[in-house]
């Protein structure tokens, strides 16, 4: 008969196998339901630490594990390096796995190169579909934050802005200037938030009975937004306002605008979502939705100490704000941004 493994001792406790090194090695940190459940278990089984092994568990790593996916855009880039910085603040390490497109295969070698390092939590930043399957996994093992808008059941910490209230600001912002032929500038079909801002998109429009229609772009890229707003353009009637899923996709638009002499609010209204610090200085400069990111991180690091002391999961939803700028704005409108006086 094979000798019990802490596998199979978390397995019928219903725990991590981090809990039970911990209630092995460090107990004190462990509720008392979760470590006399733990205990009992170890005792039915007849589970034996081997000591070589729990001599190495007990130096814990001290670090946190960032799985970061689509790095290179303003949310994930935006969000990693000031989590890195504030879980540092706390005297602990940071490990990160990047990987920036649905590149599955390298991916998941960056995944358990990370995993192989020992880490005591994980935050997953994911931007596509996959990604958002594999947290479920993970967090059979490890103690895990996930930063994404899909909804992934009630057993996952989760941390995501708003994006049906992103949608909503918007949406209504252009319904209270009597704009009736809304075009929405949709982001990539493979990204998380772009799906959600697109569903949101679809039940905004039904509720509000907007005369509405979709440009598809293949990427969060400007260069690929001015391909399409070119050729939306030729082959439809001009909208009365464009709603852009990121800031980058608007500033491709305005390029179409100024190149085919639309002016922008006069012909047009444009507005983006993320609020880059690129929106102030444009001209005109754009309105769009911030994602506070500030907020988003202390969400992780309060969710990141609920997870490791094994409390029920929950997930913490971030509002954004309305950034009222020049691209939609008409005489009187004030603005609840605006530049540095050089006077």
């Amino acid at each position: 008969m094979s000798k019990p493994s802490m596998r199979q001792v978390a397995n019928l406790a219903q725990v991590s196998i981090q809990t039970v090194s911990r209630v092995i090695n460090q107990p004190h940190l462990v509720r008392e339901e979760t470590r006399e459940r733990v205990a009992a278990v170890i005792r039915a089984v007849g589970y034996t630490p081997n000591a070589t092994a729990r001599s190495l568990r007990s130096n814990k790593s001290r670090a946190v594990g960032i799985i970061l996916n689509g790095g290179s855009l303003f949310g994930p880039s935006s969000v990693a390096p000031i989590l890195t910085y504030r879980i540092q603040q706390q005297g602990l390490a940071t490990l990160t796995a990047t990987f920036f497109n649905d590149d599955v295969k390298n991916a998941r070698v960056a995944m358990n190169d990370l995993l192989a390092r020992n880490v005591d939590a994980l935050v997953v930043i994911a931007a596509h579909k996959w990604v958002a399957d594999e947290i479920v996994s993970l967090a059979h093992s490890y103690p895990v934050v996930a930063v994404t808008s899909e909804e992934l059941g009630p057993d996952i910490f989760r941390v995501a802005v708003d994006q049906e209230e992103t949608m909503r600001l918007l949406v209504e912002h252009f319904v209270a200037l009597s704009k009736e032929r809304i075009c929405f500038l949709a982001g990539p079909d493979n990204w998380l938030d772009a799906a959600a801002r697109r569903d949101g998109w679809n039940r905004l429009t039904s509720e509000y009975e907007i005369q509405d229609s979709i440009c598809e772009v293949k990427s969060f890229y400007p260069d690929e937004a001015y391909l399409a707003v070119a050729d939306y353009f030729c082959a439809n009637q001009l909208p009365q306002a464009l709603l852009c899923a990121n800031d980058m996709l608007a500033m491709g638009a305005m390029r179409v605008c100024w190149e085919k002499g639309i002016r922008i609010p006069a012909d047009i209204m444009v507005a983006g979502i993320d609020d880059t610090i690129s929106a102030s200085y444009l001209t005109p400069s754009l309105t769009s939705v911030t994602q506070p990111l500030d907020e988003v991180v202390d969400c992780i690091l309060d969710l990141l100490v609920a997870a490791l002391n094994e409390e029920p999961a929950r997930v913490k939803l971030v509002k954004p704000e309305l950034v009222i700028r020049e691209s939609t704005s008409v005489s009187g409108l004030p603005h609840t941004k605006t530049l540095p006086d050089l006077a």
